[in-house]
C-alpha cells in the first residue's frame, strides 16, 4: 500500500505539470478508465487520478497529516473542466473559504469554485479551510493589487475582485471584526484605480447630475459604482452631499403660488 508521503508526492507531481501537458493527457481517451471500472493497462485521465485516486485517499488522512499541503496548489478549480474555454488552474486549500458567497480571484475562492470532488470528500473540513477572509488578509490583498497595478486602472477581473473584497471588508468593519489601517483601505474609484477610501466620495446626490462632472475622467474622486455605498461609507468614504456647498448663481426670487402649482401638478 502507498504511504501518505508517496501519495503527496504523486499529487504534487500531477498538479505541477504544465497545463498543456494536463490538457493533452485529459484528451487522450485511450488513457481513461472506462466508466470508472476497467482500469487494466490505463493510468486514468488526470481528472480521474485526482477525483478517484488522490482526493479519496486524502480523505483518509488525519488533519494534522494534511496540514503540510494547506498552501500547496492541489485543488483544481471547477473551470478546469472546460479545457477548451478556460485555463487550467490549481489553488491552495488555504485559498478556499467555506462561507464566501462570491470569489475574489486570485486571492479568495468559494467552495463552489473548487471541483465537486473536493467538497464531496469533505476535504475542506479536513484542511480546516477558513470560513471567510479576515480584514487583515483583505488589506494585504488590496495592497498587493495596488503594487501590481500602480496608477493604472484595474482590468475587469481585478475590478470584480476588488469590489467583492471591499464589500466584504465593509461587513467586517460593521461587525467590528478587525481594524482598518490608519490611512484607510484601498478601494476602486470610478476610473477603476485603487485609492484610499477616506479620499473618495459616495455619489448620493442625483440632483447634482449635469451640474457636477461625474464622468470617469472628471475631477470628482468618487467610489466605483460596482461597490455598494454602504460598504464604502463604512470604510471611510464621505457622502458627496456633505462634501459640496450649493450656492445660488443669481438672486433668489419668490415663486407665485400659481406657478408652484403648475410645476408640482
Amino acid at each position: 500500500n502507498a504511504t501518505y508521503e508517496q501519495l503527496f508526492g504523486h499529487l504534487l507531481a500531477i498538479t505541477s505539470l504544465p497545463p498543456a501537458t494536463l490538457q493533452a493527457w485529459q484528451r487522450d481517451q485511450r488513457d481513461s478508465w472506462v466508466d470508472g471500472r476497467s482500469r487494466t493497462g490505463r493510468s486514468g485521465s488526470f481528472r480521474q487520478q485526482l477525483e478517484l485516486g488522490c482526493y479519496p485517499f486524502l480523505a483518509t488522512a488525519e488533519p494534522a497529516t494534511l496540514s503540510r499541503l494547506a498552501d500547496e496548489r492541489i485543488v483544481l478549480l471547477e473551470n478546469g473542466y472546460s479545457l477548451e474555454r478556460r485555463p487550467l488552474e490549481f489553488i491552495a486549500p488555504s485559498r478556499v473559504f467555506v462561507d464566501l458567497s462570491q470569489g475574489a480571484p486570485p486571492h479568495a475562492y468559494t467552495l463552489r469554485d473548487a471541483v465537486f470532488a473536493f467538497s464531496r470528500f469533505k476535504l475542506h473540513a479536513l484542511f480546516d479551510c477558513p470560513r471567510s477572509p479576515s480584514l487583515a488578509q483583505i488589506v494585504s490583498w488590496m495592497d498587493e493589487m495596488h503594487a501590481t497595478a500602480g496608477e493604472a486602472p484595474l482590468d475587469a477581473a481585478q475590478l470584480r475582485s476588488a469590489a467583492a473584497l471591499a464589500d466584504l471588508a465593509g461587513l467586517r468593519v460593521f461587525y467590528e471584526a478587525g481594524e482598518l489601517p490608519s490611512a484607510g483601505l484601498l478601494i476602486p474609484d470610478r476610473s477603476g484605480r485603487l485609492r484610499r477610501a477616506p479620499n473618495l466620495l459616495v455619489d448620493d446626490a442625483p440632483w447634482l447630475d449635469g451640474r457636477v462632472d461625474k464622468s470617469p475622467s472628471g475631477h470628482l474622486p468618487a467610489v466605483h459604482p460596482s461597490l455598494s455605498s454602504s460598504a464604502a461609507l463604512r470604510l471611510g468614504a464621505r457622502r458627496l452631499s456633505s462634501a459640496v456647498q450649493e450656492r445660488p448663481d443669481a438672486p433668489l426670487v419668490a415663486m407665485a403660488e400659481e406657478r408652484i402649482n403648475e410645476v408640482l401638478y
